[in-house]
């Protein structure tokens, strides 16, 4: 597009210098490249780690070359985590027993207090669910963090992984007694597998096969759509814990005490080195990178090419 000769077409006033035209084009350009800027950056996908060192924690972003970055700091203990249709995550620092909430700008905020964690999910209608291994019991809080007058589910014994199928069934992995739990929309509770080894966080595929880390046993296994029996689709391992799938289908395990994140293509290979090492992740999601603070140098340059620009148009103005 000839910006120059669209501003032409534009209603200028009619003794407009010619002169003021390219300034006004490089203005409008600044603005469409800056904000352009920031929604690719959105646009980009990553996975969040929640990461745990000696004496802190905080939540990293790691790029699709494996490049790790801090996107929230001063963390205490941050496990399980959750991203909304909005891009928030949802993070349980079980050092502080509570859920934080963080903007895709990194703004955090408490969501809810005096829970211990195992697990977190969201629905499509942006509810919150907490396993809440204090009580054997999941909760529930709606979008502004208010809480169910009654537990979602009860008499778990300490339920971590949570996640849901596309029918709006919550699956829970009750690492204490070994199964993996599913609750229906309405809250009603059956078993619908048993004789796991320390079963931690759950994922399902586009397929709808569900994957379950088992902590103690070092290994993913899978559920292909409509059983209830298990296969190994990963073995080896030292104590996974989160997983999280690609757009392409790779899943990537967080594997604890390792200090790995090893990434497994769709056929259940582990691909060779880790994907990134090391790294004490625990708890893994993938969805839309951090929206970018506005550089205040990028914006004080656009607001003055633009502030100019058109400043010298008022200037060039001839009066009759």
């Amino acid at each position: 597009m000839d910006f120059n000769n669209s501003i032409d077409r534009m209603s200028l006033p009619e003794n407009t210098s010619p002169n003021a035209i390219p300034l006004i084009s490089r203005s409008i350009i600044g603005l469409a490249v800056f904000f352009a800027a920031i929604a690719s950056a959105h646009a980009q996908n990553v996975l969040y780690a929640s990461v745990t060192n000696n004496t802190s924690g905080e939540i990293d972003t790691i790029d699709a070359s494996g490049n790790a970055k801090p996107f929230v700091t001063g963390l205490s203990f941050p496990q399980s985590i959750a991203l909304n249709s909005g891009g928030d995550l949802f993070v349980a620092d079980n050092g502080t027993e509570q859920i934080d909430q963080v903007s895709p700008t990194g703004n955090l905020s408490v969501f809810a207090s005096g829970l211990l964690a195992g697990g977190l999910a969201i629905d499509s209608a942006g509810n919150v669910y907490v396993a809440n291994d204090n009580n054997g019991q999941i909760d529930r809080f709606n979008s502004q963090g208010v809480e169910d007058s009654t537990p979602f589910a009860t008499g778990l014994s300490s339920p971590a992984g949570l996640t849901f199928d596309s029918s709006g069934n919550l699956f829970a992995a009750d690492s204490g007694s070994g199964t993996i739990d599913k609750i229906t929309p309405a809250g009603q509770l059956s078993t619908f597998a048993s004789g796991l080894n320390s079963p931690t966080e759950l994922k399902f595929d586009t397929s709808g096969d569900l994957f379950v880390s088992n902590f103690s046993q070092g290994t993913v296994q899978k559920f292909a759509s409509g059983s209830t029996t298990p296969s190994t689709f990963v073995s080896g391992l030292v104590s996974p814990a989160g997983l999280a799938f690609d757009k392409s289908g790779n899943l990537f395990v967080a594997d604890f005490l390792a200090s790995t994140i090893d990434e497994v293509s769709p056929d259940g290979t582990v691909k060779s080195p880790p994907f990134l090492s090391p790294i004490n992740a625990y708890d893994l999601a993938y969805g839309a990178a951090p929206v970018p603070e506005p550089n205040i140098f990028a914006s004080l340059w656009v607001g003055l090419v633009s502030l100019g620009g058109f400043g010298f148009l008022r200037r060039r103005v001839v009066r009759s």
